[in-house]
């Protein structure tokens, strides 16, 4: 198991017999740096006067870890904030492309509404083509028997005209 940060910083110090008080307390290095000597002195930390900067080193520790955990957590924060924008902006655009992906089905609906149109348009237009071509076919027989009906008008009057001389004396 690895070594932790206030087992190291005692180590440093000299003061690996107040480990156990200090873990039966649960200090660490945040909470050290926050003691008064008073009490580092009922932790077990004798102030000897040939070593009176025990008590500072351990304090300066504890604010000097203090201080990096606040500058990681600030770091932590500006890379939460970005990637919150960052989160927010692919909302954004997913949100546009929704949109727009609206837009083209909409547009495609009335795609396919417009070529329907087109389609009855067409076979309406290819029924009435029908029917032209019917009346001109009707037409061109008509055209055709026209001669043989004159023709039998034009013989028709020819009898009657042969009637009307011989009943004139």
């Amino acid at each position: 198991m690895a070594e932790s940060e206030m087992l190291k910083v005692l180590r440093k110090i000299g003061l690996l017999h107040v480990r156990e008080m200090f873990d039966k307390e649960k200090i660490t290095p945040n909470i050290v740096s926050m003691l008064s000597k008073h009490e580092l002195e009922y932790l077990g930390v004798t102030i000897p006067a040939h070593n009176c900067d025990q008590p500072r080193h351990i304090q300066a520790y504890g604010a000097h870890h203090n201080r990096e955990k606040a500058h990681h957590n600030k770091e932590k924060a500006h890379h939460n904030r970005e990637k919150a924008h960052r989160n927010k902006e692919k909302a954004h655009h997913n949100k546009e492309k929704a949109h727009h992906n609206k837009e083209k089905a909409h547009c495609n609906r009335e795609k396919v509404h417009h070529n329907k149109e087109k389609a009855h348009h067409n076979r309406e237009k290819a029924h009435h083509n029908r029917e032209k071509a019917h009346h001109n076919k009707e037409k061109a027989h008509h055209n055709k028997e026209k001669p043989h009906h004159n023709r039998e008008k034009t013989h028709h009057n020819k009898e009657k005209l042969i009637m009307i001389k011989n009943e004139v004396p």
